[in-house]
């Protein structure tokens, strides 16, 4: 099944520092390791939901 895209862009600094950055890494392009952290932040934004939640519901605690 072939996925949709669409184009987003950055300055041309910030990508050509994230090509640097991930020479010698797994990933085989800035757009790779982009998506990469973009999904990472997303998770961590709904792991945080769902833990205030928890809390909100008193089955966690204040740390």
């Amino acid at each position: 099944m072939k996925k949709n895209y669409v184009t987003i862009s950055i300055p041309r600094e910030l990508y050509e520092k994230v090509a640097e950055m991930i020479k010698d890494t797994g990933f085989r392009s800035p757009t790779e390791f982009i998506i990469f952290t973009l999904r990472l932040l997303l998770m961590e934004r709904s792991e945080r939901k769902v833990i205030e939640g928890l809390r909100a519901l008193g089955y966690l605690k204040e740390e």
